[in-house]
């Protein structure tokens, strides 16, 4: 890469994903750390990578677009179209939907087959800045106004908001803890981490 590397994926077959300031997803070989490929077609940076269950790879780019990419022929299948701004974070849900988060202050969730817009997740009022998916299927986003916010992604309905006093600039779902209860870690701007449980 010519400028910073800001994402990293594994893709099924054991290859390494690493997306770029400089425009460009490349492919490694993790064994030889040679690289294998080069997907070409982002016009800005490349801050997002999630591997889709069909192995189809998906970067979220300052170009606005989310594009998914056959990682074997390397040809760009499709561009999922709709942010006004940066897409800074991506989640797969477990009925295969992929969910983007964006500097718009949006969440959008998209049907990876046809590439349309399912719905838009509204609430925040800064960037979101990163995504997680609960064992559950509920969608977490973190974001510079200093919140995680919960959601059905069925409904698209805000169902919980946990407030923290930084903005949150990553964030991860942790596995079933004691009882019913569910764990979200988040990373802020001040160094600290949050550990926010959330209660049924």
């Amino acid at each position: 890469h010519s400028a910073g590397v800001r994402a990293l994926a594994v893709l099924p077959d054991g290859r390494l994903a690493s997306g770029s300031v400089d425009h460009t997803v490349r492919l490694w070989d993790t064994g030889s750390g040679k690289e294998l490929a080069r997907l070409v077609g982002h016009s800005n940076a490349v801050n997002a990578l999630a591997v889709l269950p069909d192995g189809r790879l998906a970067p979220g780019s300052g170009d606005k677009t989310v594009r998914l990419w056959d990682t074997g022929s390397g040809k760009e299948l499709a561009r999922l179209e709709g942010h006004s701004h940066t897409v800074t974070a991506l989640a797969v849900l477990p009925d295969g939907r992929l969910a983007s988060g964006s500097y718009d202050n949006t969440v959008r969730l998209w049907d990876t087959g046809s590439g349309k817009e399912l719905a838009r997740l509204e609430g925040h009022s800064n960037a979101v800045s990163a995504l997680a998916v609960l064992p559950d299927g509920r969608l977490a986003s973190g974001s510079g106004d200093n919140t995680v916010r919960l959601w059905d992604t069925g409904s698209g309905k805000e169902l919980a908001r946990l407030e923290v006093d930084a903005p949150v600039l990553c964030l991860t779902a942790l596995p079933f803890s004691t009882g019913a209860a569910y764990r979200l870690v988040t990373g802020d701007t001040m160094g600290r981490l949050h550990w926010l449980e959330l209660l049924d």
